[in-house]
C-alpha cells in the first residue's frame, strides 16, 4: 500500500509539475503576446498621429486654396476689365462738386443744369469708375489721381 501511495503521489507530482510547466509556458506566451501587442499599439498610435497630421495639412491646404481662389476671383475680372473711358470735363466738374460735399441740387445750381442731368452724369461717373455710389466714386477718383 505504501508503494502504491508513493507511486500515486509520484504520478500526482508529475501531473502537478506538468500542469505548472504548462501554466508557466502559457504565462510566458501571454507576456510575449502582451509585449507584441504593446509594440503594435505604439505603431498604430504613431500611424494614427501621422495620418491625423496629414489630414490636417490637407484640410489646411484646401482652406488656403479656397481663400486664395475667392480672393483671386474678385481680382481677375478687374484685371481683365477694359480701361474705362476717361471722365468728360462736365463729369469732372460734377465729381469735384460731389467731393466737396455738394448735394445734387447744389451741384445743379452751380453748373446751371437740372438735378436729372446731375444724376445722369453721376451714373456715367459710377460706370466709368466701376463703383455704385457717390462716396465710392470720390474715393476711387482720389485713388486714381483724378482729384487732389
Amino acid at each position: 500500500m505504501q508503494t502504491l501511495t508513493i507511486g500515486g503521489g509520484h504520478i500526482l507530482g508529475i501531473r502537478v509539475e506538468e500542469r505548472q510547466r504548462r501554466y508557466r509556458k502559457a504565462l510566458a506566451d501571454l507576456a510575449a503576446a502582451l509585449e507584441e501587442n504593446a509594440g503594435l499599439h505604439a505603431q498604430l498610435m504613431t500611424q494614427a498621429r501621422e495620418a491625423g497630421v496629414l489630414d490636417e495639412r490637407q484640410r489646411m491646404a484646401r482652406e488656403i486654396h479656397d481663400t486664395l481662389a475667392q480672393g483671386l476671383t474678385g481680382i481677375i475680372p478687374q484685371l481683365r476689365r477694359p480701361v474705362r473711358a476717361t471722365l468728360t470735363d462736365r463729369e469732372m466738374q460734377v465729381l469735384t462738386l460731389v467731393a466737396d460735399g455738394a448735394s445734387n441740387r447744389q451741384a445743379a445750381a452751380k453748373l446751371f443744369i437740372s438735378e436729372a442731368s446731375i444724376k445722369t452724369h453721376l451714373l456715367h461717373i459710377y460706370d466709368k469708375l466701376d463703383v455704385r455710389y457717390r462716396a465710392a466714386a470720390v474715393g476711387e477718383a482720389y485713388r486714381r489721381g483724378l482729384l487732389s
